[in-house]
């Protein structure tokens, strides 16, 4: 029954309410939750630990995986800056069974799927 709930609870919140705009938001001010946060808003934050220099001096085997991350986060940086656009399709399928017994047979709860077309183009304000 747990997992029925659960899938009900997954599905009412992706299938309800208007498409979400494709346009990459701003920063949001430090007070307001983004969208991760939806209904969450009365858990703890994360517990962030601060960086010593011993905990940054074991975070990697060698000076070449370091070398590496860092080089790999500056090409993401300007691929990201290049971008002008894009148009991408995504479908997604969600099914839920449950078995009652070890040997019993698999019964399907619910299945949803979804679809959507998602479009984005620099310098451009959603409608």
């Amino acid at each position: 029954m747990f997992i029925l709930a659960a899938a009900l609870l997954v599905l009412q919140g992706t299938t309800g309410g208007a498409a979400p705009s494709a346009a990459p938001q701003t920063a949001a001010p430090a007070d307001t939750a983004d969208s991760t946060q939806r209904g969450r808003r009365d858990r703890r934050p994360p517990r962030r630990i601060a960086v010593t220099p011993a905990l940054a001096a074991s975070a990697f085997a060698d000076g070449a995986a370091r070398d590496l991350l860092l080089r790999a986060r500056a090409a993401r940086l300007r691929q990201d800056s290049a971008l002008r656009a894009y148009d991408a399709k995504t479908y997604q399928r969600l099914s839920v069974g449950m078995t009652l017994r070890r040997t019993g047979r698999e019964r399907l709860l619910l299945r949803a799927e979804n679809a959507a077309r998602v479009r984005w183009q620099r310098d451009v304000r959603p409608v």
